[in-house]
């Protein structure tokens, strides 16, 4: 399991008691890159994942390398990484700033003398004159910033030599008058050498945390860009770029011209974009954000939540469904983005904004193609307080409903998970027995997971009826049980508790059908299930082989 790192979170700046402003400061990282010749060493693939976004966004890149050439090869390889702050009144400017004064390092441009009056003008006369203050910092320094950066060469810590500093201010838009667009701007670049030989294929694994853009007041909002291409970058094109990501924590912003992709669902949630023989430039960049709780109805009173059918899983259909409405007070639904384009990324943010900007303009978002899925969901506010409407809530499609963006929400507020509350109610006279729900998965998938019952509240769980035994078969005849008397079924116990049943199975693509085969009777004679869902596999040569080297790494003991 990959160690717990520390990590500064970021003040957000309220003007009441529910609103959220900027936090006075833009984090941007990006691709390693050659700081001069790359001697003909080629970067043939890369993983992009984000494993976290909130407060703080971690990365786990890794980055295959491959020296083309039949000679030896020492490369001086940059990190990037770049501050920007432009906030400087009490109140609002980021903590950051403040901490950057206290640590010897910086205390020269840093500190100053009356901390309760705007900072920008005892900063700038620190300068002395100077445009720019150029310095060499440590990886300790970064740390006590909330920063961490590993890299690491087949398992061994790759020695970062030196950590180069420009600190400066800047203004990208000095005539855009309406808004204070000055910042002051700290290029970190974190300098590292490879030594290649000859026809060598090598993998570097970067481990990075940074805190987040965060702005908004009617909506919170997050951000975080990435740079891939620069002025100097490896020989030749990328054979393949992969982005993962959860698909409920955040949506890649990407350039229009990256608009042909393959995507793909990785385990039960994550989202994987793929992309084919692409050539990196200068100034290509991507982002990533999240949209948090709205506040059009009653701010504060509310819970936001998202739900998708993977796309994995299509053509969901059953014997019979209960159709009744269902209302769902406090509780306002989001669909979720599967991925935006904008060719107006920029690394920070300008002004004293009550949003992100780039995801104010030009941001253009899809959504995932479920809309047989969003045609049963609707939001509603009465009497100022947001309420989930789910029509015919015993459709079959809400059995695949995963989760809302908040995973673990009962187990922190007192309220039941939102893909728990929603199920597939057989509406057959009597118990249920020999009801089927059908469906097809277009992914193979090593596990299937199920939550039995109707899970919406206790009350409702102790008093329906729950299946007892199920079978699962093959519609297209794959031999998920060898052992069976029919390799193409699967006969098994389900447990009647509100805990989640796992069926190891070996699940090729192709069509389904699970069928109630006996029920535990209760006072309500419906029989449901309230979740199903899939540890989905990306079947990529590639992107498996990085996941098994990440799946390594998180195991050594470091």
């Amino acid at each position: 399991m990959r160690k717990v790192l520390s990590i500064v979170f970021i003040s957000l700046i309220t003007s009441a008691a529910w609103a959220q402003q900027f936090n006075g400061m833009s984090v941007s990282t990006g691709n390693m890159y050659p700081e001069s010749s790359n001697f003909g060493v080629v970067l043939q693939n890369e993983l992009i994942q984000v494993s976290e976004f909130d407060s703080v966004i971690k990365y786990d890149v890794v980055y295959e390398f491959k020296n083309n050439t039949t000679n030896f090869a020492t490369v001086t390889a940059v990190l990037p990484i770049n501050l920007y702050f432009n906030e400087f009144a009490p109140g609002k400017r980021a903590e950051m700033l403040d901490r950057l004064a206290s640590i010897p390092t910086f205390n020269d441009l840093f500190g100053v003398q009356d901390k309760n009056l705007d900072t920008r003008e005892q900063i700038r006369n620190n300068f002395q004159q100077r445009k720019f203050v150029r310095k060499y910092v440590s990886l300790d320094n970064l740390k006590s910033l909330g920063i961490y950066v590993d890299l690491f060469r087949n398992n061994t810590r790759v020695n970062v030599k030196k950590v180069w500093c420009e600190i400066k201010f800047t203004d990208a838009t000095p005539l855009y008058l309406p808004k204070n667009t000055e910042v002051l701007s700290m290029e970190i670049r974190l300098i590292a050498e490879m030594n290649f030989a000859p026809d060598e294929l090598s993998t570097i694994l970067a481990f990075m945390t940074l805190p987040t853009v965060e702005a908004g007041i009617n909506r919170e909002e997050s951000y975080a860009m990435y740079a891939l291409g620069f002025e100097k970058n490896w020989s030749g094109r990328l054979e393949g770029l992969y982005l993962k990501h959860d698909m409920f924590q955040c949506a890649p912003i990407l350039p229009v011209k990256m608009n042909e992709y393959t995507t793909y669902v990785s385990g039960e949630r994550d989202q994987v974009l793929r992309f084919d023989d692409i050539m990196l430039t200068d100034n290509d960049k991507i982002a990533f954000y999240a949209l948090g709780e709205s506040n059009a109805c009653n701010p504060g009173n509310q819970y936001a939540d998202q739900a998708v059918v993977p796309s994995a899983i299509k053509s969901v259909t059953a014997s019979s469904y209960l159709k009744t409405d269902l209302e769902m007070p406090k509780r306002l639904f989001h669909q979720t983005p599967m991925v935006a384009f904008s060719d107006s990324l920029h690394p920070y943010q300008t002004g004293n904004p009550t949003g992100v900007d780039v995801l104010n303009t030009a941001l253009q978002q899809k959504m995932y193609d479920a809309a047989g899925y969003y045609g049963h969901v609707s939001s509603t506010c009465k009497s100022s307080s947001p309420i989930i409407t789910l029509k015919e809530s015993g459709h079959p499609l809400f059995a695949f409903d995963v989760s809302d963006h908040v995973y673990e929400d009962s187990t922190y507020d007192n309220r039941e998970n939102f893909a728990r509350q929603t199920c597939w109610c057989e509406g057959a006279s009597g118990m249920g027995e020999k009801e089927w729900i059908e469906f097809e998965i277009t992914q193979p998938s090593r596990e299937m997971r199920m939550y039995n019952g109707n899970q919406s509240s206790k009350k409702v769980f102790t008093e329906s009826s729950k299946a007892d035994i199920i079978t699962i078969a093959s519609l297209d005849g794959h031999k998920i049980n060898p052992n069976g008397e029919n390799p193409t079924v699967f006969r098994s116990s389900i447990i009647d508790l509100t805990i989640m049943n796992v069926y190891e199975l070996n699940m090729p693509p192709g069509k389904y059908r699970i069928t109630i085969e006996a029920v535990d009777k209760g006072t309500v004679q419906n029989t449901c299930f309230s979740t199903i869902a899939f540890d989905f596999q990306v079947v990529d040569e590639w992107f498996m082989r990085s996941q098994s080297m990440l799946r390594s790494f998180f195991g050594m003991d470091k």
